[in-house]
Formats: C-alpha cells, structure tokens, sequence
C-alpha cells in the first residue's frame, strides 16, 4: 500500500471516529451524520441535516476519487475535504465550545486535519513530479 492511501485511509479514519457526546451516550461522528441526515423532520433545525447531508457527500468524493494525480483530482479531493468540515464547523457553532473539550473529540479531529494536509500535499507533489517526467521524456522524444 502506497504511503499516500495509507494516509488518506487514516485520515477518513479519524474523521469516522470523531466522538460526539450526547446527552445520554456518545457516538462516532459517521453514525451522527447518517442519523441527522435521515431524520430531517426531528432536529433543532435544517442546518443539521443539511450539513449532515454535505457531509455525506463529501465522504463519498472521496472515498469514490481516484489516486490518478491530475490537478482535477486534487481539487476534488481537497473540495471533499471542505465539505467534511462543514458538519464539523456546523456541530462547534450551535453548540458550546467548551463541550468538545475532551480527548476522543479532539484527537481524532486533529488527526483528520493534519493527514489530510499531508495527503493532499503529496498529491501535488505526485503530480507535479510525473508532470516533470512526462516533460522530460517529450523532450527526449523529440530530439
């Protein structure tokens, strides 16, 4: 396995595993967006099914993306990413800051970002390196 899927995998990972405290139990994020979407008639508000929803959405782009490195790709990717962060961003605005203040929450959110970054960085620098190699082979073909 590539060092770039293992780090996308881990990265989709720690954002399944995101803990969300409840008034009773706690949940891994990936239940709390499938629940929130599916019940759009039971929440505080829209906001959370919608998000919920770009959320989905997000996860599903990519996971479906392809690890070809063209900038098309990288751009998919990295606007999946926003997208997982809109429920992220949604859940810390409605509520307050001081609940997410424990370790299952922070860990695994910290952990999304940062391999994130990192996978989306060797992304372009994949691309930008077959991108030199393929020049550099058109020119020897052209002489």
């Amino acid at each position: 396995m590539k060092i770039k899927s293992l780090v996308k995998t881990l990265s989709i990972l720690s954002y399944c595993l995101i803990i969300i405290n409840g008034s009773i139990i706690a949940i891994p994020f990936i239940l709390y967006l499938i629940s929130a979407s599916i019940s759009i008639f039971y929440l505080e508000g829209i906001n959370q099914s919608v998000s919920s929803l770009i959320g989905i959405i997000g996860l599903i782009i990519i996971i479906k993306n392809f690890e070809e490195e063209t900038f098309k790709s990288i751009f998919v990717n990295f606007l999946g990413f926003l997208m997982l962060l809109v429920p992220l961003i949604e859940r810390l605005s409605s509520i307050s800051i001081e609940l997410f203040n424990y370790l299952s929450f922070k860990i695994p959110v910290i952990l999304f970002v940062v391999l994130f970054f990192i996978y989306v960085l060797i992304s372009i620098f994949d691309y930008y390196k077959n991108k030199k190699i393929l020049n550099s082979q058109q020119l020897s073909h052209s002489k």
